[in-house]
């Protein structure tokens, strides 16, 4: 905790003098007078030795060095726009009407990403059904698999059913697509998502 508040929170000795102990002070000197190149190279990227030592097998340290950046960067929010409701360039005029900060994401056709964490429960594109919030590289598995019309699906690690509304879309709503998790709890989620969504081919099960 306190080499977390020296280091990362860049708080000073002096600020910490009443939780530090005389030699936990002389301690944190120590830890804030080494420079980050002169740590070994899975501390220095936040990586587990074992998890850094299997990467390294497979990328260039140069590569593995902006792999891990990329990994402690927060989350972007994304959305995917439900295809049964609206197009990706009508959501996006509502949008930024609204006063939020988005654009298109460069893989997934139907995701847009959000600049912060604005709330959204309440935004009338949500309400309706016109989108939902899920990241790109889950919507990327719905259109590798492919889903068409007609054809009957299975789910089986549905959770809150994020891929499993996509799925159902990408088929038009035609078909039989059943939803499964081993949680009943997480697939309760589902429930309210599912009426937003105007699907009717989804069956939780």
């Amino acid at each position: 905790l306190l080499a977390a508040l020296a280091c990362v929170q860049g708080m000073n000795r002096r600020q910490l003098a009443e939780v530090a102990s005389e030699s936990e002070s002389k301690w944190l000197a120590q830890a804030k007078a080494v420079r980050s190149e002169d740590l070994p190279a899975a501390v220095r990227l936040d990586l587990p030795d074992w998890l850094y030592g299997e990467l390294l097998a497979g990328f260039a340290a140069d590569e593995l060095e902006r792999l891990a950046a990329a990994l402690n960067q927060p989350a972007p929010l994304d959305l995917r726009v439900n295809p049964l409701r609206a197009g990706r360039d009508e959501v996006l005029e509502k949008l930024l009407a609204s006063g939020l900060a988005a654009s298109p994401c460069p893989y997934s056709p139907l995701a847009i990403r959000l600049a912060g964490k604005p709330p959204l429960a309440q935004h009338p594109l949500f309400v309706d059904g016109s989108i939902e919030v899920q990241d790109e590289g889950s919507q990327l598995l719905g259109f590798l698999l492919q889903p068409r019309r007609g054809q009957m699906v299975a789910d089986v690690c549905a959770g809150a059913g994020g891929k499993t509304l996509l799925l159902g879309a990408l088929m038009r709503s035609q078909g039989r697509l059943y939803a499964f998790d081993v949680s009943d709890r997480r697939l309760a989620k589902l429930k309210p998502r599912l009426a937003r969504s105007g699907l009717s081919n989804v069956y939780p099960v």
